[in-house]
């Protein structure tokens, strides 16, 4: 584990060099094009579950069944007929293949029921909006509180 010190260490270093310094700045102009548009997600990939991805009472568990580790995700069909932890779920990297030929039929028939949909712990705070306006609404919303504390400017 590299503890707090020795990130600041290496953060100190990496101001530092004149090298580091030109590939930061390289990889940020490399990355200004994508950072600066929203990527277009299809909304057949987007709305697989029938329910567009909203799952009352936060509706996520712990599963081993999509990668045979443990990770949070929305409750589907395969979590709910098996049980997000089953002991049945074979071990990583194999769960995923063991549900590939069923997640590919589910999926051609715009059906999230065996598809991986990953939650954090704060699901429950999502929004159902499209990406790009709950991005847009994220960032307006940070910049107003941001103003009330007085350390951003008011918009022009």
């Amino acid at each position: 584990m590299v503890t707090a010190e020795a990130l600041a260490a290496r953060a100190e270093v990496v101001r530092g060099s004149a090298d580091l310094r030109a590939l930061l700045a390289h990889l940020r102009e490399r990355a200004r094009p994508v950072l600066d548009r929203m990527p277009i997600v299809p909304d057949h990939k987007a709305l697989l579950s029938t329910d567009g991805g909203l799952c009352p009472d936060d509706g996520t568990a712990l599963t081993n069944l999509m990668t045979g580790r443990p990770a949070r995700g929305f409750y589907n069909r395969v979590m709910r007929d098996v049980g997000p932890m089953a002991e049945v779920a074979p071990e990583f990297p194999l769960a995923a293949v063991a549900l590939a030929p069923l997640r590919a039929k589910a999926e051609a028939q715009g059906s999230g029921d065996f598809s991986p949909m990953w939650a954090g712990q704060a699901a429950a705070l999502g929004r159902a909006l499209p990406a790009g306006e709950l991005t847009r609404m994220l960032a307006a919303e940070a910049l107003e509180r941001m103003r009330a504390l007085g350390i951003a400017s008011p918009p022009a």
